[in-house]
């Protein structure tokens, strides 16, 4: 059964507006699932994993341990340049 947009609209605004935001959710959700078709399933922890990685990598303390490496790195290579002369590294 085919459904023109304006039928698929026009009940969803006979919805109350909790009906509706499910009716949003349940899209947001298909469209999540064909994108996780998508994706090669080796990729998938990768990706399943991320977002709850991703509140241990938003701390202040990561990036200054990163700042610093990036210093650390840099210095190093001040010392003892890269055989290649064409090399350029810029923050």
């Amino acid at each position: 059964m085919t459904h023109s947009i304006q039928e698929i609209a026009a009940k969803h605004a006979q919805l109350t507006e909790p009906m509706q935001q499910e009716v949003l959710n349940f899209i947001e959700f298909m469209y999540a699932k064909v994108a996780r078709l998508a994706v090669p399933s080796k990729h998938e922890p990768a990706l399943l994993c991320e977002q709850a990685l991703a509140t241990d990598w938003s701390w202040p303390e990561e990036d200054n341990a990163w700042r610093s490496l990036t210093v650390l790195f840099l210095s190093l290579l001040k010392r003892r340049p890269h055989p290649s002369k064409n090399l350029t590294i810029t923050l």
